[in-house]
């Protein structure tokens, strides 16, 4: 193998790894489930679950797990300050 390519792989597999993890993370720090996650994102369940352990998702899927996760968090954090969630409601 050239030079450098072990070197590199286990920080590849790391960042990879710890990428997803965070998606995990996040979903529990703001209480929501798995299933709520994959209804919201409509992706299936199980296919979440491998992507929280490390899989990569598609470009289509990261776009709308990051998309669901970050409204989430914004809710939840207007919740825990109290303050109304805005409505697209006209």
């Amino acid at each position: 193998m050239p030079s450098g390519v072990l070197d590199m792989a286990p920080i590849g597999a790391y960042n990879c790894v710890m990428h997803h993890t965070t998606y995990r993370q996040r979903r529990e720090a703001i209480g929501l489930s798995l299933r709520e996650v994959a209804r919201r994102t409509e992706v299936n369940p199980g296919r979440l679950s491998i992507i929280e352990r490390g899989v990569e998702p598609s470009a289509e899927e990261k776009e709308v797990i990051e998309s669901v996760l970050f409204r989430a968090e914004l809710a939840f954090a207007r919740e825990v300050k109290h303050e109304p969630v805005p409505t697209t409601e006209a």
